[in-house]
């Protein structure tokens, strides 16, 4: 990365991030921005390795809650790869204290979460679906965070980045996982109702198609039976004119 990249570039790709403008929390769930800021961020940590101006800068941004304040949703909400850029930047910031405060923060907003409501399949699938996802992990990762919280009130956050963020932020990696899995199976079992409903709708139309080439029977059937009772009509007809003509 050159050395000449100017300050001002960076600061303006941050600048949604710094000012009062921006909302970290809503940004952070942005994957496309979050990546960007977080990108940003990882080359600003390796200018400032070689450059006092450039840590200066970085250390600026390691004590700005909103940064601080994105890195944790980041952690929380992004996809692996940016997540695990994230963690490295925060690694780099030696200021996870901060970072760790708005993860307990957000907390509620992240990881105290009701389960996805089941689709309404069959109810013998959501029983099956049902007895076998693993419970949630909300329960463990709030023991995990009040962990956090007591180590903070005893001022001992030196590790906390190192362990509890990272386990934090694989109990919600495993969860969207068992999300996933869930709704992939959802899916599949969707895919074979689909085509179990095609192959019904099949056999009905072949149904369907048979019952009208019967109609079509019945009613020639029916058009011959009427011209054979008209013409039995029109003898019967020509029989009484001749009996009452021999008996004149």
């Amino acid at each position: 990365v050159s050395r000449e990249f100017p300050e001002a570039i960076a600061r303006e790709v941050l600048a949604e991030v710094l000012e009062s403008s921006g909302n970290p929390r809503e940004i952070g769930k942005d994957r496309t921005r979050t990546a960007v800021y977080v990108n940003m961020l990882a080359v600003i940590s390796r200018l400032a390795l070689a450059n006092r101006k450039w840590l200066d800068f970085w250390t600026e941004l390691g004590e700005n809650r909103k940064i601080q304040m994105l890195l944790a949703t980041t952690i929380l909400s992004s996809d692996f790869e940016t997540k695990s850029k994230t963690l490295n930047v925060v690694s780099a910031l030696n200021r996870s204290d901060g970072v760790v405060k708005c993860l307990i923060d957000l907390k509620d907003i992240f990881l105290i979460e009701k389960p996805l409501d089941e689709p309404d399949f069959h109810s013998n699938f959501n029983n099956m679906e049902r007895s076998r996802l693993p419970p949630p992990s909300c329960e463990r990762v709030n023991k995990l965070l009040d962990k956090v919280e007591e180590k903070m009130a005893n001022n001992d956050i030196k590790n906390v980045h190192v362990t509890e963020v990272l386990e934090l932020s694989q109990y919600k990696m495993d969860d969207m996982r068992r999300t996933e899995e869930h709704l992939r199976k959802s899916l599949v079992f969707q895919e074979q109702r689909a085509v179990q409903m095609t192959l019904k709708f099949g056999k009905m139309q072949e149904l369907l198609f048979t019952a009208e080439k019967k109609c079509e029977s019945l009613q020639g059937q029916n058009r011959k039976l009427l011209t054979v009772n008209d013409q039995l009509r029109n003898e019967i007809r020509g029989l009484k004119k001749s009996v009452l003509e021999k008996s004149k």
